[in-house]
């Protein structure tokens, strides 16, 4: 579905957020979890931008990427509705195991602010490839680790023509 909306979209650019006041705490309903694979196999340039009032996860094995024209990504965790203020109760960012983002030289950026003892951004055994275009990881956390980088089972691969990583607590 969000495939044939990226390939569909009048420029091709989807955008998906969740709802809820800067202080509303985080429930399930305000979280993105990507389960399937999402591919855009044609078109021009496109986007696809992820902002959740909770946490922005892609499950163990998931792929989102293009095949034909630059899909650029953004996924940003912890922020309000209109995405103008970090939510209360935060939210990280989390590639699992083998999943992977591929945007065929589109930017990349993963954004996760969270207030309570959890990563901003976490990336375990993953592979993001910006190809030509850049990658940025930005995470911050109350009580933890900002940006947490790690392999499990497989390693994780970071690849873009400029990439940029910065983490603090």
């Amino acid at each position: 579905l969000i495939g044939n909306a990226i390939k569909f979209a009048p420029r091709g650019n989807v955008t998906i957020k969740t709802t809820g006041p800067a202080t509303q705490l985080g429930t399930a309903e305000s979280k993105i979890r990507v389960a399937q694979n999402i591919t855009k196999t044609s078109g021009g340039a496109a986007s696809l931008t992820l902002i959740a009032h909770g946490d922005v996860q892609v499950d163990t094995g998931i792929t989102i990427g293009s095949t034909t024209g630059t899909l650029s990504l953004e996924f940003e965790a912890g922020k309000s509705f209109d995405s103008s203020v970090a939510s209360t109760t935060g939210g990280s960012v989390q590639l699992l195991p083998t999943s992977s983002l591929v945007s065929n030289g589109g930017s990349i950026v993963l954004k996760g602010t969270t207030q309570s003892a959890t990563t901003g951004v976490a990336i375990s055994g993953a592979n993001v490839n910006a190809g030509a275009g850049n990658l940025t990881i930005s995470g911050n956390s109350a009580s933890s680790i900002g940006v947490d980088i790690s392999h499990s089972g497989a390693s994780s691969v970071l690849t873009g023509s400029t990439v940029s990583i910065t983490g603090g607590s």
